[in-house]
Parts: C-alpha cells; sequence; structure tokens
C-alpha cells in the first residue's frame, strides 16, 4: 500500500491504511489514535498545500470590526486556541489585514489625542502636528517603534518556522500564497501593541491632567509606572506565545528553545528602536 501522506490533525496519526479500509466498507473516518474525526478529501486538499480559511477571522458573515474585536480577545485571553484555529496553510492577506489594522488603530489613537489636546488646550506645548519639527520627531519615534516591532515579528517568525514547524508544513506543497501557520500567530499576536498604546495614552492624560490627584498621593513617578505596566504586557504576550508554542507538535527540547528565544527576539527589536529614535532625533534637534 502507497503511504499517501495523509496525517491526523490532531495526533498527525498517519492515516493511509485508515482511509483504504474506510473506502472498501471496513472502516470509518476516524483516528484509531485519538478518535478526531475528518474529511479525507479536506485533508488532500491541505496536502496539496491550498490555502485554508482561518476561524472566526475570515468569516466574512461577520463584520471586520467585530471579527477584529473576537482575534483580540482570543489572543489575549485564550491564545491556546490560536494553533486550531489556524490552518497549516492559509492566505497571506488574512494575516496582513490585521496587521495593518492593528498599526492604524495604535499610530491613529495618539495622532487623536495630541490633535484633541491641542485643540481644546493650545497654550500649553506639547507636541504640535503643525510643527515640522515636532512632526518629524513624531514620526520618526512611531517609525522607529513601527521596525522594531516588524524586526521582533520577523526573527521570531523564522525561528519558530524552522524549529517547530518540520512536521507541519514541509509535508505540505504550498501555494504561492499560502503563509506558514506560525507567521499567523506572530500576526495575531500583534495585538498585543493596542494594549501598550493604552499605556502610553493614559500616561499622556496622567501627565496633562493628574498632576495634582497624584502629588497628593505622596508620591510622583508616572515613567516608572509606565515602565511596569508595559514589562507586564511583554509577559502577558510572552505567556500567550509560550502557550501556543507548548501546542506545536514537536519536541519539547525545540518548543522551550522556541520560548526562550522569544524575549531575545523582543530586546533586539528595543535595542534597535531605541538606536534608532536617538540617532535620528538628535540629528533633527540640531538642524
Amino acid at each position: 500500500m502507497t503511504d499517501s501522506g495523509l496525517l491526523c490533525l490532531q495526533c498527525e496519526y498517519n492515516l493511509t491504511g485508515t482511509i483504504a479500509a474506510t473506502e472498501v466498507g471496513m472502516g470509518e473516518n476516524r483516528c484509531p489514535e485519538c478518535g478526531t474525526t475528518f474529511d479525507p478529501d479536506d485533508l488532500r486538499a491541505r496536502l496539496a498545500g491550498a490555502p485554508r480559511p482561518i476561524a472566526v477571522w475570515d468569516n466574512e458573515k461577520q463584520g471586520i470590526l467585530t471579527r477584529y474585536i473576537k482575534m483580540c480577545l482570543i489572543t489575549w485571553f485564550m491564545p491556546w486556541r490560536l494553533p486550531r484555529m489556524i490552518p497549516p496553510c492559509y492566505h497571506r492577506r488574512s494575516h496582513r489585514v490585521f496587521r495593518w489594522i492593528t498599526i492604524a488603530l495604535a499610530i491613529g489613537s495618539f495622532i487623536g489625542l495630541l490633535s484633541l489636546l491641542n485643540f481644546f488646550d493650545p497654550s500649553r506645548y506639547r507636541p504640535s502636528l503643525t510643527n515640522a519639527r515636532d512632526v518629524a520627531i513624531f514620526s520618526t519615534i512611531m517609525l522607529s517603534f513601527w521596525m522594531g516591532i516588524i524586526l521582533c515579528e520577523t526573527l521570531l517568525g523564522i525561528v519558530l518556522v524552522n524549529t517547530i514547524t518540520p512536521n507541519d508544513f514541509d509535508r505540505l506543497l504550498p501555494e504561492p500564497e499560502a503563509c506558514n501557520r506560525w507567521w499567523g500567530i506572530v500576526g495575531f499576536l500583534r495585538s498585543f501593541i493596542l494594549l501598550g498604546a493604552a499605556c502610553f495614552i493614559l500616561f499622556i492624560l496622567a501627565e496633562e491632567y493628574g498632576h495634582a490627584y497624584v502629588r497628593s498621593l505622596g508620591s510622583y513617578d508616572l515613567e516608572q509606572y509606565l515602565l511596569l505596566a508595559l514589562v507586564g504586557i511583554v509577559l502577558w504576550w510572552w505567556t500567550a506565545l509560550s502557550i501556543t508554542i507548548t501546542r506545536a507538535p514537536t519536541s519539547w527540547g525545540r518548543r522551550l528553545g522556541c520560548i526562550v528565544f522569544a524575549p531575545i527576539a523582543v530586546v533586539i527589536g528595543g535595542v534597535a528602536s531605541y538606536v534608532a529614535i536617538e540617532v535620528i532625533t538628535s540629528s533633527i534637534v540640531h538642524i
């Protein structure tokens, strides 16, 4: 009997014999190892590398806002669902749309907040979107943060794809528009940027309007609270990523290696952003 290469999506048991027996009426389409039912035609399509829709996110019966909110909530509070929701092959445009929406919301929230603050109280100094130098500095900071995030995600995606997916993707013959599951997981984890943006917005509002209240508490170190909040979000992101990695069908050694590499990628991206901000902003200031 020729090996069909069809494996159980749950436990990766080879289903060649099971499918052959079912076709002659001697069994059913159920994995004998874990009991999961399967559709042979669906498995053949997956083996051929046909992109599959991402559960929830690619459900066009719902509005984009509803799908986006659901994916954020799943990523933040139920990350263990992501490996099952994202097929081995999916359309590249799926997570690209999610990532661009996330960046647009994060940067747009800063621009909107600064615009409102300058509109209602123009007497106080703050970055102005009508001043060329302020715009250049603000744009540099945003672009540097963005490039640092992309660098971190790229390093992490490369490591995940090449370390913990040898049995998950390499056996497929993906189409040009198909993308590996782990690129999708990294892309959806970008939603944690929104939590970081929310922390920065709260920090700006506290700087603007919370001086008297905070001083009355006998302690005034908003930067320290902001740093603690951002560290907490990074740890939350790392925990969510680690949970998804533990679901990978590979050895624990590979999984632990990827979990340990995640904070290294964060540090590399953070250092790159910091250096870019320092170099470019100092050049702008001295112009």
